[in-house]
């Protein structure tokens, strides 16, 4: 077991867009924190699923900040139940990026910067520092001087698939129902692209 790093499933968010609690939808028969509970169970890695932020109402970086305050461990990445499509391959890159530069590391997709993402433990007082300045967004994270960000390559663009509204999720279903996508999401089809 990778006993330095922590998984954190992110499922305590207030699902405002998509209109009913996230946590709740099933996606192939499958509710959503447990897409991503079945594709990282292959990393050897302790999981955590959070449902309740410790800062209710801070947005994404309140439930950094309770993964980090949750546990010790010296690296901590964080994954979204409505991104249920990133697979074990992308993780294990984020993983290997986090404990070999000691940074913050996060995915771009689709032209925007956020999930998954990791860092060290040893940022708790950065994540604080900027929730008590009224920042919540996950960008305040990438204004820290230690930050690597990975890109996906167009052919694994489905990895970065939100499911934020009912029309994002109906599109996914599409996508299960065909066959093309199912738990547990191991495989990648290109390499991933490490910006300057």
């Amino acid at each position: 077991m990778n006993a330095a790093m922590i998984i954190h499933i992110l499922a305590g968010g207030s699902s405002q867009r998509m209109g009913v609690d996230k946590r709740q939808l099933l996606l192939g028969g499958v509710v959503l924190p447990d897409w991503c509970r079945m594709t990282v169970e292959s990393l050897d890695c302790k999981v955590n699923v959070i449902k309740e932020d410790l800062r209710k109402g801070h947005g994404p970086l309140g439930g950094v900040e309770t993964g980090l305050m949750h546990s010790m461990n010296a690296f901590h990445l964080f994954l979204s139940c409505d991104m249920p499509f990133v697979s074990a391959l992308t993780i294990k890159d984020l993983i290997a990026v986090i404990q070999d530069d000691q940074t913050i590391a996060c995915m771009e997709g689709s032209g925007k910067r956020g999930f998954p993402l990791g860092l060290p433990g040893s940022l708790l007082p950065f994540v604080k520092n900027e929730l008590d300045e009224g920042r919540r967004s996950l960008h305040s994270l990438f204004h820290h001087p230690k930050v690597t960000v990975l890109r996906w390559g167009k052919e694994d663009e489905v990895e970065a698939m939100n499911l934020n509204t009912q029309d994002e999720f109906d599109q996914a279903e599409c996508r299960v129902r065909s066959g093309d996508l199912a738990p547990p999401i191991t495989f990648r089809r290109g390499d991933l692209i490490k910006l300057p």
